[in-house]
């Protein structure tokens, strides 16, 4: 589990928790946060999104996806089924299926975080990957930045920073 207090301009404006299970040869990853100051607090901020799937080859492929998001008492649901072998996924959001091609494995939020963690720590260069979203696939491209000294309760901590390259 891993909980992250979320800064702008030096002062608290949500909170993040991030669970990562396993369940038999199957992972669940959650993820839920909430603005917890201001403006995020006061319009009722908040996200859950979940993906449960399993590793093949070291690597993580969701199986389901689902978010929840609320903003000033609009909810935004969808889910998203991958079918491997049909290189397929389908979204589902309200009445509405749209199935789309993942192309070169494109992957959920959640899931493509681990992904990224993977290629990090294997040291692939390729950081061009695809999200799936409510309606459409995105390419995301991102750049590793110089390492970098972590302070945590825990003591000090080497991390590499990624950051996503904004497109158009």
């Amino acid at each position: 589990q891993l909980n992250y207090a979320v800064y702008r301009n030096g002062k608290l404006a949500g909170e993040a928790e991030i669970h990562m299970q396993q369940q038999g040869k199957r992972w669940v990853i959650r993820s839920e946060g909430s603005g917890t100051r201001g403006l995020g607090r006061l319009l009722g901020v908040t996200d859950a999104e979940q993906a449960e799937g399993s590793f093949v080859n070291g690597r993580f492929r969701p199986d389901r996806f689902s978010h929840h998001s609320r903003l000033a008492g609009f909810s935004n649901d969808w889910s998203a089924q991958f079918n491997w072998q049909d290189n397929t996924v389908a979204i589902t959001k309200g009445e509405d299926i749209l199935s789309l091609d993942m192309g070169q494995g494109a992957l959920d939020k959640l899931s493509l975080n681990v992904d990224l963690q993977w290629r990090v720590r294997e040291r692939d260069p390729d950081l061009q990957l695809f999200e799936v979203t409510d309606d459409k696939i995105k390419p995301r491209t991102y750049r590793l930045l110089p390492p970098e000294q972590l302070e945590t309760s825990l003591g000090c901590i080497s991390t590499v920073p990624v950051e996503l390259i904004p497109t158009g």
